[in-house]
């Protein structure tokens, strides 16, 4: 949402009848050190998932988000934790599309990590 860049990877993929895969629907942004990675529940990640526990309502917004792009196929982050999500709320998120509610949810947690890296940091994992 920030970027604007899946607009123009989309548009570009549908014209050369593509399908379209989404693998960074779960994340929120790039670990900003080791030991905020390390201390965090999903430290195989190479960059940091939204938590299924306490950032459930942020993580669905973003799928439903991604669903809303008309994307074929969303991938979860690596672990079993989020495609256990993604399992368990495939049919509540494609029955209930995304809507203004989850889109201020989304921009106004934008506004608050719309400076941190999205898929990079001074941090090298």
């Amino acid at each position: 949402m920030a970027h604007g860049m899946g607009g123009t990877l989309l548009k570009a993929a549908r014209e050369r009848g593509m399908g379209i895969l989404c693998m960074k629907s779960m994340i929120d942004r790039a670990w900003l050190s080791e030991e905020e990675r390390y201390a965090s529940r999903y430290p195989k990640s190479w960059c940091r998932p939204f938590d299924t526990e306490t950032e459930a309502g942020l993580l669905t917004a973003a799928v439903k988000y991604a669903l809303s792009l008309q994307t074929d196929t969303i991938i979860p982050p690596g672990n079993f934790d989020h495609f256990a999500f993604a399992v368990d709320h495939i049919d509540d998120m494609l029955n209930n599309p995304f809507c203004e509610s989850d889109r201020a949810l989304l921009e106004e947690h934008l506004k608050e990590v719309k400076d941190l890296p999205f898929f990079g940091s001074e941090y090298s994992a």
